[in-house]
């Protein structure tokens, strides 16, 4: 078996050893469904998952939670169901995303696998109040992580949460630390009111800590400021904040982020974009290393560069910050359009910042499907060139956490084809070379596997 392909003449793109999914339901037996709860009840549905634990929990193992809340009387049922995990104790506990908590009630041991709350658990108004503002949460412990393996809050009505890991990399420029921080943005989208907690780690000596106001890959000024937790050093926070209109429109547009900052690193040692629903930020890393040059690995350089981009997925509007470092003289930057190992036409050119030297950007930038598919495919790339390399110095490929190329082993796929695609040929091609990400099994290559999805630019079939 070979992981190339040599095809003759106009096969340019196809798929193989995918599975096909047929969304149409043959079946005419109905699904049975939940039977329905009772008139003013509340149904609510929690996941667990060891990135909730402050600290970090238990690297296996899941839990789900489904709760039930009388919202005449008060009541609560329900039942915590465990997977791949055995629990020395289930609770319920007081306490907001990000913050320790305090025991409401102890759940009942029905099985290995199930917990369920005792009968006769009644939250009164203040208790109602805490559940209903995302003040409450369940906490798994077992005999290796008393503390927490598996902790899931307790999210209901207008009350969103938001998650954002904090690390030196997103600072602009970044920062080599091992510092790192969790935290969590608890938001009540009706009155504005939220609440954060920022637990840091290898940060000890911070001395603030705070939420600014700008897009990833550019600084700005303290939105709201934390308080730092005097029994615990590391942990900082803010329960009194409100979001104006136009602070809820910010943070909607992906414009807020965390910042620590420590005395040798006082613009701040870690920061955290906050990512809203709708919205995928992501940072690219540019080095010479990744530049494709024939017969050449690479550009030896110590020229380098980090893309911020944030991607509204729904309306398909990019943005981009680049900055670089050791490249004072670059002439251009830009999103170019090819797979690893290829290059490829320039997609979208960035701008340069007359006021600081090594900011590149682009801004509402409408994307076509055509586009978002070759972000998805890992198609896209940064590049940025100087006067010694025009075709560029340094260079990213964009890999996205949403991509349909998780790699060798996961999805099979085409890694690269030559002629690339988009390539303008001078006279038609007597082969194409397929490269893929596993094996093939060559004898399996036959009319029944390959499928022709474009040939020719005027779209005509076998010209």
């Amino acid at each position: 078996m070979a992981k190339k392909l040599i095809l003759t003449l106009f096969i340019l793109v196809f798929l193989g050893g995918c599975d096909v999914f047929d969304d149409d339901n043959d079946d005419d037996t109905a699904a049975t469904q939940p039977p329905m709860p009772p008139a003013n009840t509340m149904s609510i549905s929690v996941d667990l998952e060891p990135a909730q634990v402050i600290g970090g929990g238990v690297a296996d193992g899941s839990a789900s939670a489904e709760l039930v809340l009388d919202l005449d009387d008060g009541t609560l049922t329900g039942v915590v169901t465990l997977l791949d995990i055995s629990a020395d104790s289930v609770v319920l506990n007081f306490g907001f995303a990000g913050m320790a908590g305090t025991l409401r009630t102890a759940l009942d041991q029905d099985s290995d696998t199930a917990w369920s709350v005792p009968g006769g658990t009644v939250l009164d108004d203040t208790d109602r109040a805490q559940l209903m503002s995302g003040g409450m949460h369940l906490l798994v412990t077992t005999a290796d992580n008393p503390d927490g393996a598996l902790r899931g809050q307790i999210i209901t009505g207008d009350t969103v949460l938001l998650k954002t890991m904090l690390d030196g990399a997103q600072e602009v420029p970044p920062v080599p630390t091992t510092a790192t921080a969790l935290a969590f943005l608890t938001i009540d989208t009706g009155s504005g009111s939220i609440v954060a907690h920022v637990n840091t780690v290898n940060a000890d000596d911070a001395v603030a800590a705070h939420i600014h106001q700008q897009a990833a890959g550019v600084n700005g000024g303290v939105l709201i400021g934390l308080m730092q937790d005097t029994g615990n050093p590391a942990h900082w926070f803010s329960d009194a904040a409100v979001l104006t209109a136009a602070d809820s429109e910010a943070l909607a547009a992906g414009l807020l982020y965390f910042n620590v900052h420590t005395p040798d690193w006082p613009a701040g040692i870690i920061r955290g974009q906050i990512v809203p629903d709708g919205l995928e930020i992501e940072f690219t890393a540019l080095s010479g290393d990744q530049v494709v040059i024939a017969g050449m690995a690479g550009v030896e350089t110590e020229a380098k560069a980090v893309a911020a981009t944030t991607l509204d997925t729904g309306a398909m509007i990019l943005n981009v910050h680049l900055n670089t470092e050791n490249l004072e003289d670059a002439t251009s930057a830009s999103l170019n359009i090819a797979p690893e190992g290829q290059n490829g036409p320039v997609l979208v050119s960035l701008t340069h910042d007359e006021d600081l030297d090594r900011h590149w950007f682009a801004e509402n930038i409408a994307l076509s499907a055509d586009d978002i598919e070759s972000l998805r495919s890992q198609s896209l790339y940064f590049t940025v060139s100087n006067p010694d390399w025009p075709d560029g110095i340094i260079r990213g490929q964009w890999l996205p956490e949403n991509s349909s190329a998780t790699g060798p082993g996961d999805t099979f796929m085409v890694d690269s084809v030559n002629p690339g695609t988009g390539a303008e040929l001078t006279q038609f091609p007597g082969e194409i070379t397929v490269s893929f990400n596993s094996e093939v099994a060559t004898a399996t290559v036959t009319t029944d596997t390959v499928e022709l999805l474009a040939s020719g630019g005027d779209g005509s079939f076998g010209d």
